[in-house]
């Protein structure tokens, strides 16, 4: 009875990947909505290069992942 309820690792890999796509559109975001602030409240310049870094690490990884859906990844872990 337990191995019906199991997920499959295929559908935690989709998933996990997709929260992956939510990263890479969340920085964008952010940066947006801090540009709407008044100055004062404004986060630093280094703020912004953080969250340019975090949009290229989960790039990477959603990227890679949709690689090796179509045929060979970029890396292999």
């Amino acid at each position: 009875m337990v191995i019906y309820l199991a997920l499959r690792v295929g559908q935690v890999e989709w998933s996990a990947k997709m929260s992956n796509l939510g990263a890479l559109i969340y920085p964008f975001m952010l940066m947006y909505l801090n540009s709407r602030l008044p100055r004062p409240m404004r986060p630093r310049p280094w703020h912004y290069v953080v969250l340019g870094l975090d949009f290229l690490v989960f790039g990477f990884f959603f990227v890679n992942f949709i690689a090796g859906f179509v045929g060979d990844p970029l890396v292999t872990f």
